[in-house]
């Protein structure tokens, strides 16, 4: 609807002088389009777990460049919130993991950070590591988790009270604690209505696949 709203706006708006209205409206096409590819990545992603079609793939690879690039890609959507990003990592940075699965982790983990806290506002990443296991958190000073909320979080299609009038599909965590579990991995998280919400990874160093 607001795609071809916008479309039928643009069509009107001819002359120079109303070169901010379309371009306006070409903003909010490109912001429609993007969260309707949002919404098709995640429904692809969850017919494909629940059918078991995901299989891991493990290379060896530097964790900590890995994650330096992941929050460059973030760069453009925190830029639009004024936000920033802080990073730590501690431990050995090498890992032997499924990439692809990982970046799809941390992307929606970092992404819903983003989504759900007012502007100017930091987020940390933080990365804790030994030989056996690696640990990565991710924190914001969003809006936070009603209580009441908290236990059906990773249930699918499941939005919390204060969530509603923010885009999304209720997918993606649901999503994310599958991924999780393919890297033999676990995700568990603490929240505060109005205070924020941590999220931590926990998997192997060296997957299985």
């Amino acid at each position: 609807t607001a795609i071809l709203s916008s479309i039928s706006l643009i069509e009107r708006y001819k002359t120079p002088d109303q070169e901010e209205k379309r371009h306006k409206h070409v903003e909010r096409i490109k912001s429609s389009i993007r969260n309707l590819t949002d919404i098709l990545n995640d429904f692809l992603s969850l017919d494909k777990l629940e059918q078991g079609k995901i299989e891991t793939q493990c290379l060896h690879f530097d964790l900590q460049k890995f994650i330096e690039d992941i929050i460059e890609e973030m760069d453009g959507m925190l830029k639009k919130k004024n936000q920033e990003i802080l990073y730590l990592y501690n431990g050995p940075s090498e890992v032997k993991q499924d990439k692809k699965i990982l970046r799809n982790v941390l992307l929606n983990l970092l992404s819903n950070a983003v989504k759900y806290s007012p502007e100017g506002k930091t987020i940390r990443i933080a990365v804790n590591g030994d030989a056996g296991n690696v640990f990565i958190s991710v924190k914001d000073e969003g809006i936070g988790i009603p209580f009441e909320a908290q236990q059906h979080l990773f249930s699918k299609f499941f939005r919390a009270g204060n969530a509603v009038n923010i885009q999304g599909t209720g997918l993606g965590l649901n999503i994310v604690q599958k991924y999780v579990e393919l890297l033999d991995g676990n995700i568990s998280f603490s929240s505060n209505e109005n205070q924020g919400s941590i999220f931590t990874v926990g998997f192997p160093r060296e997957g299985k696949g």
